[in-house]
């Protein structure tokens, strides 16, 4: 790289003992004017050379390129942005809620009794089979060959909980996820899912919300691809209310992941009053499996952001597999946009 910048065309000559005034006069000019030139004892001009294997940031890495100098260029990679506004790792899960010094309990345990269970680092599984319960404030870990949580009781809000596989995991089957629903009126909020190869979110019943929730890191199962989703509508039968609003959900492994929010449970699935909305979304074989072979009315995807971090199509294959027919039965789709 020539270091060499000029705003007019200067002659160059050797410099002698009698023309020095004459030098220091050019000098004097270049500095006001704001040109520069690079003078040496024998008037050369001094050449500074960069190589391209120097040190690269994460966002560049060093390609073949025949038209450089050595051979070789460096190339910069797109990032996107940080996201913000969505939820993700600094206001979702229990430390974030403010909890700390948690109690610890060991795995399997049945939570049979109403009430608000709250600050607990439970290693193993977990099962809600009362109704009337909330879970807060925990960490929930393990293994994720099973649900780390099931809920089988009716009226169970999870809030402000971590709930994540402990390492490499060994899910077989989109049924083993992180929490399995079996039951209405469950809600989750500001949760931070991670590190599984199942489905995160597998559900049934009516009444089911999730809002300012993070999921996010699925890992590859070593040797099973169990086509997981995100968030999932698992199972046949009529539902009614879904309500996914202001999730983050990035979803990537080199294995076997699926949808990022499906409702492709099949045609004995009657869905009714489906809101998506305001969610950020990347990965997955398709963001969206909009569930277009079964029978539904009102379903809403509005306020949407696409990510294309793994993805220039948002999924592998693109945004939605089996839309609704838009327009007909309650269904829109309006203000989704790309990040």
């Amino acid at each position: 790289m020539l270091k060499i910048i000029s705003r007019s065309r200067l002659l160059f000559a050797r410099l002698n003992r009698s023309n020095v005034i004459v030098a220091l006069v050019v000098v004097i000019t270049i500095a006001v004017t704001g040109s520069f030139l690079i003078l040496t004892k024998a008037a050369g001009i001094v050449v500074v050379t960069e190589t391209e294997s120097g040190t690269k940031s994460a966002l560049a890495k060093q390609v073949a390129d025949t038209t450089a100098s050595s051979g070789q260029a460096v190339k910069f990679t797109r990032a996107a942005p940080p996201a913000t506004g969505y939820p993700d790792a600094t206001n979702t899960g229990y430390a974030a809620a403010g909890y700390s010094n948690l109690t610890p309990h060991a795995g399997g345990w049945n939570i049979n009794a109403s009430g608000v269970y709250s600050g607990y680092n439970v290693s193993g599984t977990v099962t809600i089979s009362a109704s009337n319960v909330t879970l807060k404030g925990c960490n929930i870990h393990g293994s994720t060959d099973t649900h780390l949580i099931t809920i089988t009781g009716d009226n169970v809000n999870i809030e402000d909980c971590d709930v994540h596989g402990d390492g490499p995991t060994t899910a077989q089957s989109p049924e083993t996820s992180w929490i399995q629903v079996l039951s209405d009126g469950v809600t989750i909020k500001r949760c931070n899912f991670y590190n599984s190869s199942g489905d995160g979110i597998r559900r049934d019943g009516n009444n089911f919300t999730i809002m300012d929730s993070y999921l996010h890191d699925w890992v590859p199962h070593p040797t099973n691809q169990p086509h997981s989703d995100g968030i999932s509508e698992g199972f046949d039968g009529a539902t009614d209310s879904i309500t996914i609003v202001h999730n983050t959900v990035l979803m990537y492994s080199d294995y076997g992941l699926t949808n990022v929010v499906s409702f492709a449970a099949g045609p004995g699935n009657a869905m009714t009053n489906v809101l998506v909305q305001n969610n950020l979304l990347a990965g997955g074989g398709y963001i969206f499996h909009g569930g277009g072979d079964t029978n539904y009315n009102n379903m809403t995807f509005s306020g949407n952001v696409i990510g294309t971090q793994f993805f220039s199509d948002g999924g592998d294959y693109g945004v939605m597999r089996n839309p609704p027919v838009w327009g007909t039965k309650g269904t829109s789709w309006t203000n989704n946009k790309w990040y």
